[in-house]
C-alpha cells in the first residue's frame, strides 16, 4: 500500500537527500608529502635506519617504509602508530604536536596531491 500523502513519499522525486551530518566540515587533507620529509629528515639527523625505527617503534618494518615512503596511502593510519614513530626517532613528548604539524601545512602546489 503506497500513501502519497506521506513526507518522505516523493523525497527522491522533490528534494536531494544529504548523507553529511548538519553543521559538519570535512577536515582538510593532510600533507602526507610534508609530513615525510620533516620525519626523514630528522631521522637522517639522528642517523636512524629503518631496522632501527622499527625495532624502538614495535612497528613493522613494513609500515615504517608505508609512513615514511609514501608507497601507499595512509589515510587510515593510526595516532599511536604516529606516536610511536616519533618515540623511536627520539622526539620530546611535549614536542609531539611539532612532529605532527606538517601535516597540516598547505601543499606545495595547488594540484599536487597531499599524499604523494
Amino acid at each position: 500500500m503506497s500513501d502519497s500523502s506521506h513526507p518522505l513519499a516523493k523525497v527522491g522525486e522533490q528534494h536531494a537527500v544529504s548523507c553529511e551530518p548538519a553543521g559538519l566540515v570535512p577536515p582538510p587533507a593532510l600533507n602526507w608529502a610534508a609530513w615525510r620529509a620533516s620525519a626523514k629528515a630528522v631521522k637522517k639527523a639522528r642517523g636512524l635506519s629503518i631496522n632501527m625505527l622499527a625495532q624502538r617503534s614495535g612497528l613493522d618494518r613494513s609500515t615504517v617504509i608505508e609512513l615514511l615512503g609514501g608507497r601507499r596511502g595512509v589515510e587510515g593510519v593510526r595516532i599511536d602508530s604516529l606516536w610511536a614513530l616519533a618515540w623511536a626517532l627520539e622526539t620530546d613528548p611535549a614536542a609531539f604536536p611539532d612532529f605532527l604539524a606538517p601535516l597540516t601545512s598547505p601543499t606545495a602546489a595547488s594540484g599536487e596531491s597531499a599524499d604523494t
